[in-house]
């Protein structure tokens, strides 16, 4: 037998030996002081009651009486203070048409034999309690003597058993009982320790395996209790482990896509050099050509010097707006801009913003329409909203098709701002819906300079919404396309 089923039987048995031996204790020592406890508490609860009764009520209470000693076994003499008995455990019928009180001699001690006092014990003032047994120890007697608070005596007498033969009988018992429930232990330990040492074993069996990175076989162990768990738990590592190795297994295939991906950088990087030098070769070359034709002093006339100088400013702004814009959305996409936040009215910005607009929205014959609503403050960066919706404006007067139709508006919800921006035409094709938020892509690839478009627009209005930890987007309408941004709402503004 294995140390553990040992140590299991061995428990077991010294669990079912306490327990007989508790058992055999407590019947050889408690068992009859329990069994006299209660029959004087049986005694001292009857007389209680008797106590109650008025001088006239034992004739009406002759039935409860009786019902009492037949409940007891015991017999009641009742007297009265001049000695004559009032009531006994049975009433004897002494003369017809009445019942006259009389002694019930089946429920007197035996006076055949001496009686012998085993103890006494007095309850209260005018009552006592004893035990008498005949010397031959065949029965024994609980008496209680009491003075009732109406004047009479009463004698109330309880045979009692000898248990001393009921003690050695159970003793006996229990006795046969124990050798039969270690012989069962063993039986039930020897059972028990294989079914507990049994999954130990099997799942020792499976770790080891595990150890030489074998994780073939599982612990198919389906209890729900601590081995269950315990078994789940091994599967699970066993599964973690496995899936490691094969992902290391799959380390190759994992670095070539790295390779591929780096690549693709890469090439990204390389477009947007070429891009930014696109951009910038145009206004370089105006603004060099422009002030080498005053250098010759090609520009014989005041209008034309100013025309000259006016082109190199021109071109110069554009390039350093470019510049600055770049510095911005690479700062953003570094998280190292900062956003200054504080609270402010959106409407009254959407509005002013609307306003600065008005030269170009008559210029292209577009009536915007701003739907206000309730007046709603926010929490965000000024500077950096007003960016979101200049190049959301833009990107709508530019694509707005015949129809003219450029709508703002703000949804208001718990916790949040959307604000909106639609102008009618055509959809964006499924496939460039990420590609717009890329820096320098235009769908048309058309790159006019008299537009002043660079493509780094929507790129500048996702860095910030990222910065924000806010949502941007687009969505396409039957009609046309709206684009969206969320800001944190001020329920209660200063």
């Amino acid at each position: 037998m294995s140390s553990i089923r040992r140590k299991l039987f061995l428990q077991i048995l010294a669990v079912i030996l306490f327990i007989i031996s508790t058992l055999w204790l407590a019947n050889t020592f408690m068992l009859e002081p329990y069994y006299m406890k209660t029959k004087k508490d049986q005694l001292i609860k009857a007389r209680n009651s008797i106590n109650s009764f008025g001088v006239s009520d034992y004739q009406e209470k002759v039935d409860f009486l009786v019902d009492m000693g037949n409940e007891l076994n015991a017999m009641i003499l009742i007297f009265d203070g001049s000695g004559e008995p009032v009531y006994t455990t049975h009433i004897i019928p002494q003369e017809p048409g009445g019942l006259i009180p009389g002694i019930d001699t089946r429920r007197i001690p035996p006076s055949r034999k001496p009686l012998e006092t085993v103890y006494s014990e007095k309850i209260d003032s005018g009552t006592e309690i004893e035990l008498t047994i005949d010397r031959m120890g065949e029965q024994g007697f609980l008496s209680l003597k009491s003075r009732l608070d109406n004047g009479f005596t009463l004698h109330m007498s309880i045979p009692v058993s000898s248990i001393e033969s009921s003690v050695s009988i159970v003793n006996g018992f229990l006795l046969v009982v124990g050798l039969f429930s270690s012989a069962l232990a063993l039986v039930i330990a020897f059972i028990i320790s294989r079914r507990f040492t049994g999954s130990i074993l099997h799942m020792n069996r499976i770790t080891r395996k595990m150890k030489d990175l074998d994780f073939s076989e599982k612990c198919e162990i389906k209890s729900k209790d601590e081995f269950g768990q315990l078994a789940s738990s091994i599967d699970d590592l066993s599964e973690s482990l496995d899936m490691t190795l094969k992902k290391l297994s799959q380390k190759n295939e994992a670095l070539k896509k790295e390779i591929e991906h780096k690549k693709v950088v890469e090439e990204m990087r390389k477009q947007f050099i070429t891009n930014v030098s696109h951009e910038l070769k145009t206004p370089l070359s105006l603004i060099q050509g422009y002030a080498e034709g005053l250098e010759l002093n090609i520009a014989s006339s005041d209008e034309k010097r100013n025309f000259y100088c006016g082109v190199i400013k021109e071109e110069t702004a554009k390039m350093g707006r470019l510049v600055k814009d770049l510095l911005d959305l690479s700062m953003m996409e570094t998280g190292n801009l900062t956003l200054y936040k504080s609270e402010f009215c959106i409407d009254e910005l959407i509005k002013r913003l609307m306003g600065k607009f008005e030269k170009v929205f008559l210029k292209k014959g577009i009536e915007p329409k701003y739907a206000e609503g309730e007046r709603t403050f926010v929490y965000a960066d000024s500077f950096r909203t007003e960016q979101i919706l200049t190049n959301y404006l833009n990107n709508a007067i530019y694509h707005v098709d015949e129809r003219k139709e450029i709508f703002v508006r703000k949804d208001i919800q718990e916790n949040l701002v959307i604000v909106r921006v639609f102008n009618s035409g055509q959809n964006i094709p499924q496939e460039e819906g990420e590609k717009i938020w890329t820096s320098f892509y235009r769908a048309d690839n058309a790159r006019t300079r008299e537009e002043e478009r660079y493509g780094i627009g929507l790129s500048i209005v996702k860095a910030i919404c990222d910065l924000d930890g806010k949502s941007c987007g687009f969505v396409n309408l039957p009609d046309g396309v709206e684009f969206f941004f969320e800001l944190e709402r001020v329920k209660n503004p200063d």
